[in-house]
């Protein structure tokens, strides 16, 4: 997540879990081993929690506190009912 107030949006639309439960809030405790399931822009992903940082870093020392579970699965091939209601337009450059 890029931020907090998108994070509070997911849990509070039921599109983030932990485990088999959504998350309520984005402030929901994580434990290390938990998966954290998110649909988000057209796509499912599931990671696991390794670690916890100490402080903000740089990106590459954010990635080695998670890991992928297997790779991101489209959610109109996962509900074929599945309609993205927003489309985000490319930024033009």
């Amino acid at each position: 997540m890029k931020t907090r107030s998108l994070a509070a949006r997911l849990c509070a639309d039921g599109l983030v879990k932990i485990g088999d439960k959504p998350a309520t809030r984005c402030a929901e405790p994580v434990h290390r081993g938990d998966i954290v399931t998110l649909s988000y822009g057209g796509w499912r992903r599931s990671i696991e929690i390794l670690d916890f940082g100490v402080r903000r870093g740089p990106p590459a020392e954010a990635q080695a506190l998670y890991r992928a579970i297997g790779e991101p699965v489209k959610l109109s091939m996962i509900d074929p009912d599945w309609t993205q209601l927003i489309v985000l337009e490319p930024e033009e450059s």
